[in-house]
Formats: C-alpha cells, sequence, structure tokens
C-alpha cells in the first residue's frame, strides 16, 4: 500500500473538484485503507482473509452509497459522491502498480478471487515520492491562489464562488 499522504497528495494533484468537496476526495483516497487496514490488524492471522475483501472496489462503492444517502443532503451527493469515487479511484490506481509477494488486493471481489497487478515499484518506494508529491501539491495550489488573486478574486479557482 503505498503511504496514506502519498495516497492523498496523488488524489489532490488528480482531483481538480470544487473546494467544498475536497474532503470527499481526500476522504475517498484513503477510504479502502480505512476500512480494510483496522479489521486487519484486530482477527487473528488465520481470520485475515476474511477481512481482505473490504479493501475491493465493490465494497467501497457500497460503503460510499450508503455515506453519501445517509450522511449527505439530496442537493450534495452528486458532486460529493463523484469526489468520494474519483478519490478512490486514485487509491487503486496507485495500488495496482505496486508488487505483493502474496495477492492482497482482490479487485472483483466478491466476484472473483483473483487479483491483477502491474508490478511496478514496491509499496515502501512510495515513501520516496512524498516529498515530490507533496511539493506538486504545494506549488499546484500556491499556483491556483496565485492565479485567483490577480484575476481579481479572494476565492481559489474551482472554489463555488471563484468558478
Amino acid at each position: 500500500m503505498p503511504d496514506a499522504l502519498a495516497h492523498i497528495a496523488a488524489a489532490d494533484l488528480a482531483g481538480r473538484c470544487r473546494s467544498r468537496e475536497v474532503a470527499h476526495l481526500l476522504l475517498g483516497a484513503i477510504l479502502p485503507d480505512l476500512l480494510s487496514r483496522p479489521a486487519a490488524r484486530i482477527v487473528p492471522p488465520a481470520l485475515e482473509w476474511a477481512v481482505e475483501g473490504l479493501h475491493a472496489p465493490f465494497v467501497v462503492l457500497l460503503i460510499a452509497i450508503a455515506y453519501l444517502l445517509i450522511a449527505l443532503p439530496q442537493a450534495r451527493r452528486k458532486a460529493a459522491g463523484g469526489a468520494l469515487l474519483f478519490g478512490a479511484l486514485t487509491h487503486y490506481v496507485l495500488d495496482a502498480f505496486q508488487i505483493q509477494v502474496v495477492p492482497a488486493y482482490y479487485w472483483l471481489f466478491p466476484f472473483s478471487w483473483k487479483t491483477g497487478k502491474v508490478d511496478l515499484f514496491w509499496p515502501e518506494q512510495s515513501l520516496y515520492a512524498i516529498p515530490v508529491l507533496v511539493g506538486a501539491v504545494a506549488a499546484v495550489r500556491i499556483g491556483r491562489w496565485w492565479k485567483a488573486r490577480r484575476a481579481g478574486r479572494t476565492e481559489p479557482a474551482g472554489s463555488p464562488a471563484g468558478g
């Protein structure tokens, strides 16, 4: 698993959503790990297979839909859902490229127990990318702020007031 900060920074760079939906974008970027990692630490090692499916896209989709229906007013569901699911998509893209010694991600669970991966980098190698990703996020955010300031707006570009 790439580090949570790498997931957040990558989603922030990839996603351009209204400022009030950035929290949902970033939540989506770590949601698969939020669902699966604590559960994997609670159950005994012999039952870890039972929680592996919590990282699967289908399960995350169900949890996201439940969250959107329960926690948000109808007017915000579409924008928040798009940001949440796009964040989760960036999470899965990063995870798909990492090398796994044992099968760990079941992309089509509960329909299949097969895994698919690209094997491009080891999970801990994402730690080396964090300074670059955080620097890129800072540069993009400062650039948006500067552009909005020069245009005479007080809200950053992409925000509800800023367009």
